[in-house]
């Protein structure tokens, strides 16, 4: 269940400022498994590899590691090795700015890249099965492309609205009973940014390997 605890306060969404806790995130199991208790938490490692067909030790040391970092903690009712974890934090942010430091700036872009990643993932799924679902998802789901000649205000404007309109509905992901009966989990992933034109259609895709993680790389510490 994710419902919330009643010995867990609230929680709310973290700003990530520090590189460590970054690349920590920047895991695609990591990802996972917090996106796991998100949705069917509190979990053991062995619950947590059963779901994600990973075995439990494998679970166990990346659990840890989102623990060391403060992303996830110990729940109560824990049996001998058979300890549940929960998250702390309901959704994360962070920036990258030019006066954030060359690693921390590196390690975002790296789990910026990786959120793209699991998004796709999530979206290749749906399209392999959007006919077989109800008609009324299919005409729900969307995947939209928008252009406009907007100001910088105007675009925070934008941006500041459209997470409004998800925030309206973030308590059903702490508790099951103001979820509709006839809800389903939803997967959304926004962009929005000024182009310099129409690009070529050969031009190269970005790398997050590159740039400013290239510059990082005698930087890296172990998480």
């Amino acid at each position: 269940m994710s419902t919330i605890e009643a010995d867990q306060p609230t929680p709310s969404r973290r700003k990530l400022k520090d590189a460590r806790e970054l690349r920590a995130l920047a895991h695609p199991l990591r990802m996972a498994l917090l996106e796991l208790l998100y949705v069917e938490g509190p979990l053991t490692a062995t619950e947590c590899g059963e779901r994600l067909d990973q075995i439990p030790a494998n679970c166990s040391f990346h659990l840890r590691q989102l623990a060391k970092h403060g992303f996830i903690e110990e729940a109560p009712g824990g049996v001998g090795r058979q300890r549940p974890w929960r998250f702390t934090s309901l959704g994360h942010e962070w920036s990258d700015t030019p006066e954030r430091s060359v690693p921390e700036r590196a390690a975002a872009r790296s789990v910026v890249a990786l959120v793209r990643q699991r998004h796709a993932q999530y979206l290749a799924d749906w399209l392999a099965r959007r006919d077989s679902e109800p008609a009324e998802w299919q005409d729900a789901a969307m995947v939209a492309q928008n252009g406009a000649w907007l100001t910088a205000a105007e675009l925070v404007e934008i941006r500041d609205a459209t997470q409004a309109l998800w925030d309206r509905y973030r308590d059903r992901l702490l508790d099951r009973s103001k979820r509709p009966a006839d809800s389903r989990l939803i997967q959304g992933l926004a962009e929005a940014f000024p182009i310099t034109g129409v690009l070529s259609p050969d031009a190269p895709a970005y790398d997050p390997d590159s740039d400013l993680a290239e510059a990082a790389v005698n930087d890296r510490e172990e998480s």
